[in-house]
């Protein structure tokens, strides 16, 4: 290669790449949405040992993407491994109406069994069948988690001032004031399709369903799709809810996904180790977040830096 051809691929790359490419994922917010108290966790019917424990932390996970693209899947394949993991065990209710996927959850069941607000599931952009997930701090409704001092919040202790009332500071504004639920006006026309996630009798059985406890999801052969794609439910920001954690851990994750940009081109961004030119790298799909110097304009530029 000459000196002017090296020098015409340094200035186009330099111009476009980061601007048109790395753009369409702006970031990922994990979101603390929820820690839990002693009241909280009166609420199984499970036996002790399945309550949710006192000063877990209920996550949101994100995916911001530039304005006009959409969020068609995640997914971990042979080379690009999905991987949310925690130093302790995920929560989700067992023996209740509870639900693997956010999309899938009655929000009318919450009254009832309030910490089914809490499981843990994956989504793509609906954190209900009838509410998309928000961030608290851009939720200007009002929030459908109101105990109201009456025992229909109790849970299975009756307890008379309700349950999920916390309002520890580390988690933001009270999920009673802003619950992060927007009224879901997109019309899903061809549905959510799965895959790896349930066994040959339709069960699931990873970490989000209600059979297996566990504190890793690792997988090589899974997706959560929706073939249109999802945009978020407040245009500009446009940030996708993809998954719900409650966990009393350490949370990490590595993400892999889909999106589908403003001319209808699939785009796949992977957490680690792109392969080949049919992906592309997006540090902010690992958590926690690898600092370091972002400007490929320096000897130190790293890649995989998210900050």
């Amino acid at each position: 290669m000459n000196i002017k051809n090296g020098l015409f691929i340094l200035i186009f790359s330099y111009l476009f790449f980061p601007f048109a490419v790395k753009a369409q994922i702006e970031k990922v917010i994990v979101e603390t949405y929820y820690i839990s108290d002693s009241l909280d966790a009166t609420d199984t019917i499970d036996g002790p040992s399945r309550a949710l424990p006192i000063g877990s932390k209920t996550y949101r996970v994100y995916i911001d993407l530039q304005k006009g693209c959409k969020l068609a899947k995640i997914y971990g394949n042979a080379t690009h491994a999905l991987k949310i993991t925690s130093t302790d065990t995920f929560f989700n209710n067992v023996d209740r109406p509870a639900f693997y996927y956010g999309y899938l959850m009655k929000n009318v069941y919450f009254r009832p069994n309030p910490t089914l607000a809490l499981d843990s599931w994956l989504t793509l952009g609906l954190a209900t069948t009838t509410y998309n997930g928000i961030l608290k701090t851009q939720d200007t409704g009002v929030s459908i988690i109101n105990p109201n001092h009456t025992s229909n919040w109790g849970g299975t202790a009756g307890v008379s001032t309700g349950l999920l009332v916390n309002n520890d500071p580390a988690a933001g504004i009270p999920i009673t004031n802003k619950d992060g639920l927007m009224i879901n006006t997109y019309s899903y026309t061809n549905g959510f399709i799965d895959q790896g996630f349930k066994d040959l009798t339709n069960t699931d059985t990873t970490v989000f369903g209600p059979q297996k406890r566990g504190s890793q999801f690792i997988t090589n052969n899974s997706y959560l799709q929706q073939n249109p794609g999802v945009m978020g439910a407040v245009p500009d920001s446009n940030q996708i809810l993809v998954a719900q954690l409650t966990t009393k851990g350490t949370l990490t994750f590595e993400l892999n996904v889909v999106v589908v940009d403003s001319t209808g081109h699939s785009i796949y961004y992977v957490a680690k180790n792109p392969s080949g030119t049919d992906t592309l790298l997006s540090p902010f799909l690992s958590y926690p977040p690898a600092c370091g110097c972002r400007d490929d304009r320096y000897l130190e530029y790293n890649p995989s830096a998210a900050c």
